[in-house]
């Protein structure tokens, strides 16, 4: 038995009417070229939502600690400490322990990874702003605040 059998088969690319939604998915297609390349440690949604609110509070100069990203309610403590320590024995985040109270641990990002934010960074605005050009082909500019997005404050 055919799959399409008594239908017709799904439009090709071609001919499809909305240019947009084809644009869209080109640009998920290609972040997702960029990040499988340059973030290959990324595994899991859970990996690149921890990555992603390290990556923003360091940028913001926030201090990031268990509390506040378990506050972000990525996935259960249980799941998110165990990502955790898989990114640690990566080397893509460390630990380090506040000089004023010992007992709190900060997470940060590794050198190596902070010298990829930039170059990953660029190359998502640029295949995001393919498909954010208005009729006039002119890329909208986003404010840093609207481009990092808001999460739970520390």
């Amino acid at each position: 038995m055919r799959l399409f059998e008594g239908s017709r088969a799904p439009p090709k690319t071609t001919d499809y009417d909305h240019p947009t939604v084809v644009d869209f998915l080109d640009t998920l297609m290609a972040v997702r070229g960029i990040q499988r390349s340059a973030l290959s440690f990324i595994v899991t949604l859970e990996d690149y939502d921890i990555f992603v609110v390290c990556a923003y509070h360091y940028i913001a100069g926030k201090p990031l600690n268990l509390k506040c990203l378990l506050s972000y309610e990525i996935a259960s403590s249980k799941t998110i400490q165990r990502r955790l320590d898989r990114l640690k024995r990566l080397h893509i985040l460390r630990e380090r322990i506040d000089n004023g109270d010992r007992r709190t641990k900060w997470l940060d990002l590794e050198e190596r990874i902070v010298g990829r934010l930039e170059e990953v960074g660029s190359a998502y605005l640029e295949a995001c702003g393919r498909s954010l050009r208005d009729a006039n082909g002119n890329t909208p500019k986003l404010r840093r605040s609207e481009a990092l997005g808001s999460g739970p404050s520390t």
